[in-house]
């Protein structure tokens, strides 16, 4: 969104040609690859459009300190978008090793037969808090799996900020002459 209004400093036709390529990467993003992602798949149609948005930023040829000011920040921001987009298709595959979760179950166990170490009077008080330890214990293996795939399910990340950057867009009076 910031890159979107920076183009404000620009002569038209450049701006134009940044704030198109802008706008195919988000409608890439939102269109096609975050259903690939829901499917926990790893997407590459977006790499086009951003390899684009590059070239017109770094295609700019500032003619003023001030355009020269802006093509610099365009392209800091650029990389910054790169690498949130890495970080976002690395989220896509990357999921806990199962050496992880061996040692989660294992642990689990231990520390619910670790109750019957304690002494009781009472063997129903005795399995409700085990019950209850155990219950907690699957809860929170429930929310890890949840969390695991980020892209997936119920719990997971939306493509919402995209879509309200491309919103507030078309709110903008830039390049709307």
């Amino acid at each position: 969104g910031g890159m979107y209004l920076d183009t404000a400093g620009l002569p038209d036709a450049k701006g134009q040609e940044i704030r198109d390529a802008l706008a195919k990467y988000v409608s890439v993003v939102v269109e096609v690859e975050w259903p690939i992602q829901r499917t926990g798949k790893t997407p590459n149609e977006g790499w086009k459009p951003l390899r684009d948005l590059a070239t017109a930023i770094a295609t700019i040829h500032p003619d003023t300190q001030g355009e020269a000011v802006i093509e610099a920040e365009l392209l800091k921001t650029w990389n910054e978008l790169y690498n949130a987009r890495s970080a976002r298709l690395s989220a896509v595959q990357g999921h806990i090793p199962d050496v992880i979760w061996a040692i989660v179950f294992f642990g689990a166990a231990i520390t619910t037969g670790y109750t019957y170490f304690f002494g009781y009077e009472h063997f129903g008080m005795h399995l409700a808090m085990t019950a209850t330890l155990a219950a907690t214990l699957a809860l929170i293996i429930v929310m890890i799996i949840a969390l695991d795939w980020p892209f997936r399910g119920e719990i997971s990340v939306s493509p919402d900020p995209f879509i309200m950057t491309q919103q507030s867009w078309a709110e903008a009076p830039i390049g709307k002459h």
